[in-house]
């Protein structure tokens, strides 16, 4: 199994308030689960202003393809993002790479 994990930091220059940032963190999330149909989550910042880290995860049995779709989506976030965007990505083998993992069957 492939993991493809990223962290973005979004610094919202013209945020002043905690009700603007979410407005512009729900409206990035709202529009990355309706295209690529998959959760990002608000993982740290919730309390700053203009601040916020959000994360989320692909899972698939291809690497190439995993890692094919999160540079998609990493592509759409970074067209969508308002303000200063850093992204952190890592690709991880879990498990058995042959496949078998020891799950009965």
């Amino acid at each position: 199994m492939i993991v493809a994990l990223a962290r973005l930091s979004l610094y919202i220059p013209h945020s002043h308030s905690l009700k603007e940032k979410r407005a512009v963190v729900r409206r990035l999330v709202d529009r990355m689960q309706a295209r690529f149909k998959l959760h990002v989550a608000e993982v740290g910042g919730q309390d700053t202003w203009q601040r916020a880290v959000l994360g989320f995860a692909l899972v698939g049995g291809d690497a190439q393809k995993v890692s094919q779709l999160a540079d998609e989506v990493l592509r759409a976030i970074e067209s969508m993002a308002e303000g200063e965007l850093s992204v952190e990505r890592e690709m991880v083998h879990f498990g058995d790479p042959s496949g078998e993992d020891g799950a009965g069957g």
